[in-house]
């Protein structure tokens, strides 16, 4: 903002509850904030509110706006912006009262990004039902466990107007939603309310900044007379219908359908919890609500298909997980005659680690592998891998044999499961440890073999639960933490002790074939200086669109005219860049994508200023061997995929949509979060390195 404290306008709205809005007024002047405009809106009180806010004296600066006893929730707001002359927007409910430093919190917050929310908590003399659950809380206006987290917060629930702030330009653009209805006082109107979230979410799918802050609270003071299952049940409906008018999107359908398919298996589950069990049915009659609000509007058929298809699929989730268990049971009987589970040997002599990863995995891979050869430095480590990391820690000095797995595209059915099983009885391990295995069948490291098999949770490359299952130790995947951590918690298991290094472990590759020196003769590359782009990626959610590489690529080699562009990438990206080069002609572009010996690939790396991508591999290769990056992130976290060491050398461009959710997302699809990024925010980070490395 380039102001220590910016005029903040905190609009209140109230209605026939004058000592609630005394008690909050006070607690906007106990905040101490040297610019602070208070607007309240009076929509129409009888009590004499009008009165007592001429004649006041807490508030200085106060601004008195007449409502319109026939206008919503959202007019109501978007009068009381409109008369506010900060920069800053904040809100506040009549029946809040702001915590100590919350202007300030706001003021910081919205000094990074363009809207923030904070949690809202009851009294602390408030008195709950025994059966009240906290993560009920969203149907009266309080903040559940969730909001706790404050890298999370955000994106599993939204933040209510009770303490919501909005850069005031952005509710210029983006004023709150009115869909109809008339703000009365009566709850029969509140389907007509939610604008609040609504407008977050619309922030949020648009690319503003947002953020939810924890310690930016406020304390609701709620009429304990709404503490009933009625009310809550009210409250629930209306949310339901008021959310299916203001967004009118079949995906939101889609879900609650599958919300309300999954219902029967939840309360079987929660039938000994009294409070688990109202969770999920208050949840059941908002999500019935908003089904029941689109059949109303579009007709049994619009909905008919979606009934189908979420029948389908509890049906086949059902006997999924009604087999899982007898099924999970025959193979450990079939793994192990006596024993369900094979113990892990304190003191392996061979450690046999089975890794089918993508290039930027077995390049993490290179800290575990020093790791276990320190704590086992007379051990027998063996790696079986695929090509990838043959190519990159075949030479490694941690491994005594790599035993390379043929590709699984060459390999089909019996074939590939007949081969891994040679291979593990061949070798015949102690233990087995899996950090990743993309692409291969399960059975054969599961149950083929002796040994026992140490693995993550989750997310390690099975296709089904049921492996996870299997595993005779699993380990937690903290994914708030970077992989290399990970990975090093899997080594723990077996004696890892310490931190892993801070340098990335890559040993010495191959050197380039003659293929390489045959493209940078063809095209002229020796001594010139490049700038790499990347523009492939495996999964759909990291495709930038194309429109905006060649906007990028036109702007570098403007900027840039004395350096060359090649694009780099397998064959599958080759057509792409074709087309990209062909629609925009950019002098001297090079379209380097080939099926290359990753040799190859390292050698035109490091002839590289720095690299541009969307994809972990050819990112974690180029951060190995020294060369700065630019990487976007769409949802995938750079908490857990960035720089492990050197990240001076580094940028991250970060998705303002990187944790929205498939309910935010509807039927936008996952590679909506990379469109948020936009031409000038990669430029401004490229801009930054070149510079630095100049």
């Amino acid at each position: 903002m380039g102001e220590e404290h910016p005029l903040i306008s905190a609009v209140v709205l109230t209605r026939n509850r004058r000592h609630s809005l005394e008690r909050c007024l006070r607690s906007l002047s106990a905040q101490g904030y040297p610019q602070l405009e208070v607007v309240v809106v009076d929509n129409g009180s009888t009590d004499g509110t009008r009165e007592w806010l001429s004649e006041q004296e807490i508030i200085e600066r106060l601004v008195i706006v007449e409502g319109e006893p026939e206008a919503s929730f959202a007019e109501v707001r978007n009068l009381g912006v409109d008369a506010a002359a900060g920069s800053l927007i904040a809100f506040l409910d009549d029946d809040c009262e702001a915590q100590p430093g919350w202007l300030a919190r706001i003021a910081a917050n919205l000094a990074e990004v363009d809207a923030v929310g904070g949690a809202t908590a009851p009294p602390a003399d408030l008195v709950f039902p025994r059966w009240w659950d906290e993560r009920m809380g969203w149907a009266v206006g309080l903040h559940g466990p969730e909001h706790r987290n404050p890298r999370t917060a955000g994106s599993l629930a939204y933040p209510d107007t009770s303490n919501m702030a909005v850069c005031r330009p952005v509710l210029r653009r983006e004023p709150f939603q009115s869909v109809g209805g008339y703000l009365d006082g009566s709850a029969a109107v509140y389907r007509w309310g939610r604008e609040d979230a609504e407008l977050w979410r619309r922030l949020r799918l648009r690319g503003y900044r947002t953020r939810f802050d924890p310690e930016q609270r406020v304390t609701h003071h709620i009429d304990p007379g709404r503490l009933c299952w009625s009310y809550l049940k009210g409250r629930a409906r209306q949310d339901g219908q008021s959310a299916w008018h203001r967004t009118r999107e079949m995906a939101l359908v889609r879900l609650a359908l599958g919300d309300l398919m999954a219902g029967p298996g939840q309360a079987l589950r929660s039938l000994l919890s009294l409070r688990r069990w109202r969770v999920h049915a208050l949840w059941r009659v908002r999500q019935r609500a908003l089904v029941r609000a689109c059949v109303r509007d579009r007709g049994h058929g619009a909905v008919l298909r979606l009934r189908m298809g979420a029948l389908k699929r509890w049906l086949l989730g059902s006997l999924k997980r009604l087999g899982r268990v007898p099924l999970w049971f025959l193979l450990t009987q079939l793994r192990s005659p006596l024993r369900l589970r094979r113990r892990v040997p304190e003191h392996p002599e061979h450690i046999c680690i089975a890794c089918q990863g993508f290039i930027g995995d077995t390049v993490l891979l290179g800290s575990l592998l020093e790791g276990l050869r320190r704590a086992r430095p007379d051990g027998r480590i063996t790696l079986v891998a695929n090509r990838h990391a043959r190519e990159l820690q075949g030479r490694s000095p941690h491994i005594d044999a790599l035993v390379e797995i043929s590709p699984p595209r060459f390999l089909f059915g019996w074939e590939r499961w007949k081969e891994i099983r040679r291979v593990l009885r061949r070798l015949a391990p102690d233990v087995v440890l899996v950090p990743y295995w993309h692409d291969a069948p399960a059975w054969p490291l599961l149950i083929s073999h002796r040994a026992p098999v140490i693995g993550f949770g989750e997310d390690m490359g099975f296709r089904r639960q049921l492996w996870h299952d299997l595993l005779d130790l699993r380990v937690a995947k903290d994914f708030e933490r970077h992989e290399v951590e990970n990975l090093f918690a899997l080594g723990r298991c077996l004696g890892v002790e310490g931190e892993p290094s801070t340098v990335y472990e890559l040993p010495p590759l191959a050197p380039p074939s003659d293929h390489f020196d045959a493209l940078m003769s063809e095209h002229g590359l020796q001594g010139v200086p490049l700038i790499a782009l990347h523009i492939g990626a495996t999964g759909v959610g990291k495709h930038w669109p194309e429109s905006r590489w060649i906007a990028l690529a036109q702007r570098l080699r403007a900027a840039h005219p004395d350096h060359r562009l090649v694009f780099v990438g397998d064959s599958r990206q080759r057509p792409s860049v074709h087309r990209l080069l062909g629609e925009s002609p950019l002098e001297g572009a090079v379209n380097a994508c080939a099926n290359r010996p990753l040799g190859d690939v390292a050698a035109l790396l490091r002839r590289s200023r720095l690299l541009i991508t969307t994809d972990s591999g050819p990112k974690h290769l180029a951060m190995a061997l020294g060369v700065p990056t630019v990487a976007l992130y769409g949802h995938s976290s750079e908490r857990r995929w960035g720089a492990w060491s050197g990240q001076i050398h580094h940028r991250a461009v970060i998705s303002p949509g990187w944790d929205l959710r498939p309910e935010e997302l509807g039927d936008l699809g996952p590679e909506h979060r990379m469109a948020l990024i936009t031409v000038d925010e990669v430029e401004a980070a490229v801009e930054s390195l070149l510079g630095r490395n100049a």
